[in-house]
């Protein structure tokens, strides 16, 4: 293992409001992209 080696999660959660993150959502990762749920999908 490397000592110093430092590792962030990231993860994207949808919500209908994304100006406050719901507490469901919370401490899922580092980094967490919160992003409108009627964006538009590139995947299905």
């Amino acid at each position: 293992m490397k000592p110093d080696l430092k590792i962030a999660t990231i993860t994207t959660v949808e919500q209908a409001d994304v100006t406050k993150l719901e507490s469901k959502n919370k401490n899922l990762a580092d980094y967490i992209l919160c992003v409108d749920e009627n964006m538009t999908r590139t995947y299905r």
